[in-house]
């Protein structure tokens, strides 16, 4: 899928680029951002304030208290500084059911694999401490590539390929970017034109000014301009187009 401009739907707004990166914000104010680079895609999920305290899953809880990020569907934490194998234990935990899917199936072969099939493989054991061979010569290599980016070991490990650990180094490095350079965003989320009217802009963080234009023969009641502010919410009331 490509779309050189931003594409519009109910309550999402989607933007992609040529060299593989799509932004995709929701109503909610929440969003997604993909980036694909030699094959490998890097997501970074983006939340406004008002989610905190409000989430649960494999993104732990947002709510400003390291030490519970691990909880469990019944509320029970596991530990922060948890072993490779309670980690992959608490991610089981949280596998997607029918009742929890954002996804319908309709094929026989979609509704068989996913629907139907098996959620979580129990019988299924990763590799928890890849072994590092002294006499593997894909370990100097490794050496040379990695450093000591433990992510970037692992996956050559794994996967023998030094391709898969530079794209996994890659994306360390800009998540330890994000993150030192992340400042709060703050989103008063998607505005939609009044009927028998259109807008002007798409931009929906603080600051930002949406302006609304009734179509011929239409009068515009309410302001004809609303602001994003710093509390999270638009300025003035929903405008109104009226014969």
């Amino acid at each position: 899928l490509f779309c050189p401009l931003p594409l519009f739907v109910i309550g999402l707004f989607l933007h992609s680029t040529a060299d593989q990166n799509f932004t995709v914000m929701f109503s909610s104010g929440s969003g997604v951002e993909i980036r694909g680079s030699g094959g490998f895609l890097t997501v970074t999920v983006l939340l406004p304030e008002k989610f905190m305290n409000h989430t649960q899953g494999l993104f732990g809880v947002m709510n400003g208290n390291t030490e519970d990020e691990y909880t469990f569907k019944n509320k029970t934490t596991m530990p922060v500084h948890a072993s490779p194998q309670q980690l992959f234990e608490f991610g089981a935990n949280w596998a997607v059911e029918n009742g929890t899917s954002l996804f319908t199936y309709d094929t026989k072969f979609l509704l068989n694999k996913f629907f139907y099939g098996e959620k979580h493989n129990a019988s299924f054991v990763p590799v928890f401490f890849p072994y590092e061979d002294p006499a593997d010569p894909l370990v100097k290599e490794m050496v040379s590539l990695c450093d000591s980016d433990p992510f970037c070991r692992f996956d050559v490990l794994t996967t023998r390929s030094l391709q898969v650990g530079s794209s996994t180094r890659l994306s360390h490095q800009n998540h330890k970017l994000l993150v030192e350079n992340l400042a709060p965003v703050i989103s008063c989320g998607w505005l939609d034109h009044p009927i028998n009217g259109r807008k002007n802009g798409t931009n929906y963080l603080l600051g930002s000014t949406i302006s609304f234009i009734c179509n011929q023969g239409y009068e515009l009641t309410g302001p004809k301009e609303r602001i994003c502010q710093v509390t999270g919410a638009w300025s003035g009331d929903t405008p109104s187009c009226i014969l």
